[in-house]
């Protein structure tokens, strides 16, 4: 699928184990009415969150030097959100990751700039700024029960599924990275963390 790929059925087995512990460290801290559309909701600003740390890196904007290691890093945390949205909305990632066959209109106007062209990774980062907007506008419109003309639902998977091509891209374009390599590490260092019973340094424990 122009030069992307996919280890669909590890990527399952990641979006079911990530699912699960984030119920298990965060389903508390959802509301007891609607609480799919809400811990969707909250994946996708952690997704804005990461997409966030990714773009800052490098830039004066940053409050600290990010490196190489960094911009991976927040590409490996998009991607475990994302896994964590999907199990929340019952979305398998079979469904995600080949949703759309064809390009779309982005990925048209964008696809033939050459990999040595050093406006390939702020184009790549401008897309996923793009469909995780996407992404957040048909998340929040389906919490909140209107524009239902829209079909939600259709937007939510065509728009996962361009953030996973474009994830994918960054990783190679950036340093030859394999996405799934990516995330599988990231996934296992998360996983090590019980935000239930260390709220304040879950994260630090888990690197001891």
């Amino acid at each position: 699928m122009y030069g992307v790929s996919f280890n669909a059925v590890e990527l399952e087995r990641l979006r079911v184990e990530v699912g699960e512990w984030s119920h298990k460290n965060f389903s508390g801290t959802l509301p007891k009415e609607r609480p799919r559309i809400y811990g969707m909701l909250r994946c996708v600003a952690g997704m804005s969150e990461e997409l966030g740390e990714l773009i800052g890196s490098g830039r004066s904007l940053a409050p600290i030097p990010f490196n190489l290691s960094d911009k991976l890093d927040a590409i490996g945390d998009i991607c475990v959100y994302a896994l964590d949205f999907c199990f929340t909305a019952d979305i398998s990632m079979g469904d995600v990751l080949y949703f759309d066959n064809e390009m779309c209109e982005w990925e048209r106007s964008h696809i033939s700039v050459p990999p040595e062209d050093q406006r390939i990774v702020p184009i790549l980062q401008e897309g996923l700024a793009y469909f995780i907007g996407k992404l957040s506008h048909h998340t929040l419109k389906q919490a909140q029960k209107i524009r239902n003309t829209e079909d939600h639902d259709f937007w939510i998977k065509h728009s996962m599924c361009h953030i996973w091509r474009l994830c994918f891209r960054l990783c190679r374009e950036i340093n030859g990275v394999d996405l799934s390599n990516l995330v599988r590490s990231v996934t296992n260092e998360v996983l090590k963390r019980d935000w239930s019973q260390s709220p304040d340094s879950a994260h630090e424990e888990a690197r001891r």
